[in-house]
């Protein structure tokens, strides 16, 4: 009994892997912030060095571009001129997107169209049954059989 209750010994130097996964992921974040406040705190010497890179790429290429292009280009890219910015939501978004989608669009709409034409067909048809079976009861003066009476044959239902 009380082997069963001593704690498991690791033998010395061996670490669990959830240890490890853990230290590993305190590095990674750790490494990642230094990363990013260097990048961030360098920018002017990002900048420099992209223009240099720029500069050098089209002089590869046989291409002069002033120096005045090269700055408005990088100054652009800071502005995040090219940037894409979906639209905010809107009535002509969803317009917009309506027409795209239009195919789709049309067809939920055809097959609505459709059920509802065939509802309204025959709720008309029920309609018009139950008009004509109180049409005959008021011109006869006697209540009509229902359709499996009369093709039975079975009047008992009628008044002589």
């Amino acid at each position: 009994m009380a082997e069963a209750a001593a704690p498991t010994t690791r033998p010395q130097g061996e670490v669990r892997l959830d240890d490890l996964m853990l230290a590993m992921d305190v590095v990674d974040t750790l490494r990642r912030q230094d990363a990013f406040l260097a990048r961030e705190l360098d920018e002017e010497g990002r900048e420099e060095e992209l223009k240099s890179r720029l500069r050098r790429i089209y002089r590869e290429q046989g291409i002069e571009v002033s120096d005045a292009v090269i700055d408005e280009g990088v100054k652009a890219l800071k502005d995040a001129r090219f940037v894409y910015a979906p639209p905010k939501p809107g009535l002509s978004r969803a317009l917009a997107l309506l027409w795209v989608s239009r195919r789709k669009a049309g067809i939920f709409l055809a097959a609505a169209f459709v059920l509802a034409a065939a509802l309204l067909g025959g709720f008309l048809l029920l309609r018009e049954r139950k008009v004509e079976s109180i049409r005959i009861e008021h011109l006869t003066g006697a209540p009509s059989a229902p359709a499996g009476a009369r093709a039975s044959g079975d009047q008992s239902g009628t008044r002589a």
